[in-house]
């Protein structure tokens, strides 16, 4: 293990390479990334493993090396948590990587923005900076396994969500972009409703006609679920239920009929029940 003077710097040794079958990295170098202030570790193209006692760092690397592929890290944490200084300041993860095109240098790191003041993430290919994250997912797909993905099926959505994004995105680079500029739309949306309360004006209107085709295996649960809030803002449902199934959707437009005061809400035709409500 020897020391590197700038992570983010060209290095001389990937300039050549032969092209390996599968992504393998040769070299890993870092600036002021959590308890590295500097690190070059030169690799073969034989497994890794790292070993050391609690605190030596060796999550540290493996979520430096997550910060190759597009997205946050293994541990999603915020660009300005992961420098080793205690002011935000800059840091830099860079390697030399073996891919099936050839060698290349990839670096990523935090950075002051040039006349806006705060700081910004950059990116370098061999050297050269590139306009987003995005160009990563071009040449390292990655997915880790964590402990932690063990609640994967027990926590919320969200959480699958972005493992699925991972994996599409190991596919697809593109989808890193789109999965960005979703999340920063979220954030932006939460920012203006914390800003705006007692100022935003939100009306809930109809939209017309919302088909409903139900599987046999829920018959009421999900037209309830779904057929209860379009009709609460005026819309009518037209109701499809399965063939397997349909006698349960004849209960429904029964119950619903009478338990009308004015027109049934609800009309059934062969296997197709009609759900209208009055505006």
């Amino acid at each position: 293990m020897t020391v590197s003077n700038s992570a983010l710097a060209y290095s001389p040794d990937a300039a050549t390479g032969a092209a390996p079958a599968l992504l393998a990295v040769r070299q890993v170098r870092l600036n002021d990334f959590r308890n590295y202030r500097q690190l070059r570790l030169d690799c073969g193209l034989e497994p890794v493993v790292l070993v050391g006692p609690n605190g030596a760092g060796k999550t540290n690397l493996l979520e430096a090396l997550s910060f190759l592929a597009p997205g946050r890290g293994l541990r999603r944490a915020r660009l300005d948590e992961v420098t080793r200084r205690p002011d935000g300041a800059s840091w830099a993860v860079a390697a030399t990587v073996d891919t099936p095109e050839g060698r290349l240098t990839i670096g990523t790191g935090l950075e002051p923005a040039r006349g806006e003041g705060g700081m910004r993430r950059v990116v370098r290919i061999d050297g050269r900076p590139v306009a987003s994250q995005t160009a990563l997912g071009l040449h390292v797909a990655a997915v880790w396994l964590t402990p932690q993905l063990d609640r994967l099926f027990l926590d919320g959505p969200g959480e699958r969500r972005r493992f699925l994004d991972r994996l599409v995105t190991a596919l697809h680079p593109e989808h890193a972009g789109d999965v960005a500029a979703y999340e920063n739309a979220l954030r932006q949306r939460s920012r203006l409703l914390g800003e705006g309360k007692n100022k935003i004006l939100v009306q809930h209107k109809p939209v017309g006609p919302c088909l409903l085709i139900t599987p046999w295996n829920f018959p009421l649960a999900i037209p309830l679920w779904k057929a209860a809030p379009a009709l609460a803002f005026g819309n009518t449902v037209v109701l499809k239920p399965a063939e397997m199934s349909s006698y349960v959707a004849t209960l429904l437009a029964e119950t619903a009929a009478a338990t009308a005061e004015q027109e049934p809400p609800l009309r059934l035709f062969g296997v197709s029940a009609f759900i209208k409500r009055d505006s």
